[in-house]
């Protein structure tokens, strides 16, 4: 697996500011006004820009995010393991669950401290056959999508 270069690192840094920073313009501008629209955008497309580096412990607390060990979920666990192996990720990322009926996973964090949360409803759906096909989706086509920039 190769590491992005600092100019990519850069792009993908401007891009998102730019397209934060549209977005923010919008919605504030149609809401407050065009006088106070710009000011407002700026303030809080510079906020946003930091919310990737929220440590991961606030994230998965604001979920209320459970870590499942292989005690909880033996065979998810092993197949998210297995899968991490064959992407030539350094280490599988952590698995927590996170309550709630809606089915739905999402990543986060970066390549070497990741973490990939699956709610209540999805793990209800989950079973031996599907679940391999699951965890490729999640993190084994591409990983640094799901695990960070």
């Amino acid at each position: 697996m190769t590491t992005p270069s600092a100019n990519h690192r850069l792009l993908n840094f401007v891009q998102s500011a730019l397209l934060l920073g549209l977005i923010a313009w919008i919605a504030v501008t149609a809401i407050a006004g065009p006088e106070n629209g710009l000011l407002m955008a700026l303030a809080m497309g510079g906020g946003l820009l930091f919310a990737p580096a929220m440590p991961r412990r606030l994230l998965l607390s604001t979920y209320q995010a459970q870590r499942l060990t292989g005690r909880d979920a033996p065979g998810l666990v092993a197949a998210l393991a297995e899968l991490a192996r064959r992407s030539g990720l350094q280490r599988a990322p952590a698995l927590y669950r996170v309550p709630s009926r809606l089915p739905n996973a999402f990543g986060l964090g970066r390549p070497e401290d990741s973490a990939i949360c699956v709610t209540d409803g999805l793990l209800d759906q989950l079973d031996g056959e599907n679940s391999p096909g699951f965890w490729r989706m999640r993190s084994g086509i591409s990983p640094t999508a799901t695990c960070g920039l």
